[in-house]
């Protein structure tokens, strides 16, 4: 899969089928971005209105063009889809991105444009993005097809079944100084499912993150075992919504998406490997912090600030995502004692108030001492660290900018997470760029800088887990699974028994029939 992927994610050579420069239109923004993203292929831009799209040569149709291409963005009419796909297809188009909405969600006549659609791609495997998506991103192949002009670059990749979302994920990264590798909106998801994009992804090189949103899940059964994989060297972060009656019936209404039971895909998704988030802002946050921190080796957190009550909501906090927060060792209190005010416990969480405002590299004292205790798997620093130049004199500032370097070398070092919570975090302060920059984060939320320590130290428990698990095909958990076919005809019910052997039980398969009585199957 990787390999076929590959022309779609880094092809040679892009055509758009459809392409506008009339400001603020679908096909004039994604052309824009697309011409503007920096692509180093070539572009064919097809209209049969126009001669000249951007300054560059238009094409009536795409089969003028006189090479091969590679990928193909069609924006035209659902009318004019199937024959878009047929001319893409001739002219060897590896991939096929169809932004054009109102097909598949829309009733049985989009569904049947949407068979077409695939029945043509199907003659020379081409794979079908969408249709009903909004585009993609490449950031390894400066390739722009999402029609948004500036998109931060990192090393998360992004599924989602919402292109709006998208659209708040990239202003989330601006905010927050993350960025993203590959972003594709997989809309109605008729061709290419969510688990190929999960495979390709996993043996990805520039992915470190895989982030999803989630509307509705295909071949459930297929995403769980490929996620199992992916979390043996990706963390899998997942904002799955339709957990309400209300939700449930957005989804359906934006993509024809069924929900489905919150309750099994919960259990899916933990045996899974897979995190479970519930807001945009928090899977950017989990997101950014999965792909900048070293994974943990356990749960046992340290909490340090310069105040009592900062370290007492951070240690309710802790208890509310189910960390530890344990006593510091007899020896590593032993250190610490002589860094802290007199008189001051060293047992956790520590306070260093009193010393730490003034001279900040006591904290650095204080996490080097942590970080060389084998009993330590993170540390949560809160308080208001990078505005202690703002609150006790201006030359200060330059003393918390060394500590920054210094807390990032010792992260560098000892490989153990290290997330900084301040009420300064949305200011612009150089100390605590630094440490965004070496990829610590700095999280204004006591409560999410919690949850996301949380999300590395439980991953890190479940990813042992995976590591060690072996499924055999036909046993879970010990429990003989016979075997089983799906049938969706009469015709196909026979053939499917005769090669399973008798005697039989049927079961039916129906998000529409829940209380499957005798009288409702006859």
């Amino acid at each position: 899969m990787k390999r076929s992927l590959e022309k779609v994610f880094n092809p040679g050579s892009i055509a758009v089928i459809g392409a506008s420069e009339v400001p603020g239109k679908a096909a004039e923004r994604r052309t824009r971005s697309l011409i503007q993203g920096g692509y180093k292929g070539n572009i064919y831009l097809v209209n049969p209105k126009r001669d000249k799209l951007f300054g560059m040569k238009a094409y009536h149709s795409i089969t003028e063009v006189d090479k091969e291409i590679d990928l193909v963005m069609i924006i035209v009419a659902p009318r004019f889809l199937a024959s878009a796909v047929a001319d893409s297809v001739k002219m060897g188009a590896k991939g096929i991105i169809i932004i054009t909405a109102g097909l598949g969600e829309t009733g049985e006549e989009g569904k049947k444009i949407e068979a077409e659609i695939l029945s043509e791609a199907a003659k020379t495997g081409a794979y079908v993005i969408g249709p009903n998506c909004s585009g993609i991103f490449n950031a390894s192949a400066d390739i722009n097809m999402l029609g948004i002009p500036t998109i931060n670059k990192g090393s998360i990749s992004v599924l989602t079944q919402s292109g709006n979302v998208i659209d708040s994920l990239t202003h989330f990264a601006t905010i927050k100084g993350c960025g993203f590798n590959k972003m594709i909106n997989v809309g109605n998801a008729v061709g290419v499912q969510l688990h190929e994009y999960i495979t390709y992804l996993k043996d990805d090189p520039d992915t470190k993150v895989i982030a999803t949103y989630l509307e509705g899940i295909k071949g459930g059964h297929e995403l769980v075992r490929v996620a199992r994989d992916a979390a043996k060297t990706k963390p899998i972060i997942a904002l799955k919504v339709g957990k309400s009656s209300a939700g449930a019936r957005a989804a359906a209404s934006h993509t024809g998406s069924l929900a489905g039971d919150d309750i099994i895909l919960d259990a899916a998704f933990r045996q899974a490997g897979i995190v479970r988030v519930s807001n945009a802002d928090e899977l950017v946050d989990m997101a950014a912090v999965f792909s900048n921190c070293p994974i943990p080796k356990g749960n046992r957190l340290v909490i340090m600030s310069e105040g009592g009550g900062d370290n007492s909501i951070a240690a309710d906090n802790a208890e509310k995502y189910e960390m530890q927060v344990p006593i510091l060792s007899e020896e590593t209190q032993e250190k610490m004692i002589p860094i802290l005010l007199a008189g001051m416990p060293a047992h956790n969480p520590i306070d260093y108030g009193g010393t730490a405002e003034e001279n900040p590299d006591v904290i650095t004292q204080c996490v080097k001492t942590c970080m060389e205790d084998d009993q330590v798997d993170g540390i949560l620093i809160t308080g208001f660290f990078g505005g202690f130049f703002d609150i006790i004199a201006p030359h200060i500032a330059a003393l918390e900018e060394q500590t920054a370097k210094d807390l990032a070398d010792l992260v560098k070092k000892y490989k153990k997470p290290l997330i900084v919570n301040t009420s300064y975090a949305r200011d612009s302060i150089k100390s605590l760029d630094i440490l965004k920059e070496a990829g610590i984060p700095v999280i204004e939320s006591s409560d999410r800088a919690a949850q996301c320590m949380s999300a590395l130290m439980h991953f890190a428990v479940n990813q042992k887990k995976i590591k060690e698990m072996h499924i055999p095909e036909e046993k879970v958990y010990g429990v003989f699974l016979p075997a089983a076919e799906l049938a969706k005809t009469p015709v196909e019910a026979v053939e499917a028994a005769d090669r399973l052997g008798y005697p039989l039980a049927m079961k039916v398969v129906s998000p529409d029939i829940t209380n499957r009585t005798r009288e409702e199957l006859s």
